[in-house]
């Protein structure tokens, strides 16, 4: 139904300038992200998926096509959570995580008790008073996602945000957003490599060309939810996961 759509890409192409010519990098992107749903992002390394994502945040124009808003309005606030954590060095991990809510002028007191709260969450209490440069990457990961969530975005975009973690902490933290996707009433769309990670935590998986990119597939979660970690150890979610592969090297071999 059209009340449930928070954003359309309509036709969205990227080319960016370089020497000797033009880089095609996006080309005829066209999708559609419903209102508090999670979908995923699935394709070959430096395909665009960054690009795109940086369209829908807002951060960057199209060369070509629009994006459409059927509310008539812009999807307000939009948060982004990059690869690299992007948190401020001279500020505090607390001060990173209200520096939202301190831009948009919520009291000082108001806005570093909600961060603690966010903190307390991420299991990151005892921190709030650490520089970022004495967190691990999984640590100052888990700061950058919660100083998108304590904006309560109505659209959370997050571009392979577990991709520079090691193994043990990418599964944990991917567990703690399965917990947080009950919470939030976010539309949330993320770029992973993780066809795991993808089935575990996303309503709809769209799969990527090469580039000039194109999405040349998309796949519907038959999962329900909630959702528990147990569920990848099923012989359903395994052979979800042959399929999603399946799909992904035949669709490259074809673009």
């Amino acid at each position: 139904m059209e009340n449930d759509i928070l954003l359309e890409a309509d036709h969205i192409q990227m080319t960016f300038p370089q020497k000797g010519g033009e880089l095609h990098v996006l080309d005829d992107i066209s999708l559609t992200l419903r209102k508090k749903e999670f979908v995923c992002v699935i394709g070959p390394s430096g395909s665009g998926k960054s690009t795109l994502v940086r369209i829908l945040g807002g951060l960057l124009e199209p060369t070509g096509g629009k994006l459409v808003y059927p509310d008539g309005k812009e999807p307000e606030p939009r948060a982004v959570v990059f690869q690299n954590s992007n948190l401020l060095p001279w500020l505090h991990t607390v001060d990173n995580v209200a520096l939202p809510l301190l831009v948009h002028g919520v009291p000082k007191n108001q806005a570093l008790a909600e961060a603690e709260k966010w903190l307390d969450l991420f299991g990151l209490g005892g921190f709030a008073g650490e520089w970022p440069n004495n967190l691990s990457g999984g640590m100052a990961q888990r700061v950058a996602i919660a100083r998108a969530l304590i904006q309560k975005p109505q659209l959370l975009l997050m571009d392979e945000p577990l991709g520079a973690l090691d193994a043990m902490t990418r599964e944990q933290i991917s567990l703690e957003l399965m917990a947080f996707r009950e919470r939030i009433d976010a539309t949330v769309l993320m770029v992973t490599h993780s066809i795991s990670e993808a089935l575990l935590l996303s309503d709809r998986i769209l799969i990527y060309s090469g580039r000039p990119a194109r999405i040349i597939d998309e796949m519907k979660v038959p999962f329900p939810r909630p959702r528990k970690p147990e569920l990848r150890d099923t012989l359903e979610f395994i052979n979800m996961s042959k399929i999603v592969r399946k799909k992904i090297f035949e669709r490259e071999s074809e673009s």
